[in-house]
């Protein structure tokens, strides 16, 4: 492959589209990643909750991460649209879980609402936002890109050795898999 071929497969690594969602993601994740792993602790330390109910409210979030049965089809019938509602929704039902609700049972809804967003809907709307951005021969280095971008370095492919991520993270086109093989 040309050096002329290995950049335009990079440059389509970096769309605008791309990295609007790839950002979406890393956002999306923190407030996924910090609210599964803070939550009951804030509960129980900050508010006084039993461990019962910190874990019940915790526990809601599939609840409504079970709304992703739905949530890709629902995603394509809103659109963009619908993706600027969901986030307006998930920033508000995170400002209200963090600051407004006091009761468990306050708790536990918001919590079935947060995970109807980011796992129900979120999630599935920006997948197929992330695959329809990219050229059929590339999805796989571009999901790899949007989901991991926040947490690998990204690697233009003329610097992709076999010892390196770019092999299993599918950054490589598939005439340049031979440099993965031992």
């Amino acid at each position: 492959m040309s050096a002329s071929a290995h950049d335009a497969a990079f440059s389509a690594l970096l769309s605008r589209n791309v990295l609007l969602v790839t950002a979406a993601f890393f956002l999306v994740g923190t407030a996924f990643f910090s609210y599964t792993s803070l939550y009951a602790t804030y509960l129980h330390d900050q508010l006084g909750f039993s461990i019962s109910e910190a874990g019940t409210s915790l526990g809601m979030y599939g609840v409504g991460a079970l709304g992703g049965v739905f949530g890709g089809w629902l995603g394509e019938r809103l659109g963009r649209i619908g993706v600027l509602a969901c986030l307006v929704v998930l920033a508000a039902s995170g400002f209200a879980l963090f600051n407004l609700a006091v009761s468990a049972s306050a708790h536990a809804a918001l919590s079935v609402l947060f995970g109807l967003m980011i796992s129900g809907f979120l999630f599935a709307r920006l997948m197929s936002m992330l695959q329809l951005s990219a050229h059929p021969e590339r999805i796989g280095a571009v999901v790899a890109f949007g989901l991991g971008a926040s947490t690998r370095q990204v690697r233009s492919p003329d610097t992709c050795s076999a010892s390196s991520s770019c092999c299993s993270a599918g950054a490589l086109p598939r005439s340049s898999w031979s440099r993965c093989r031992r």
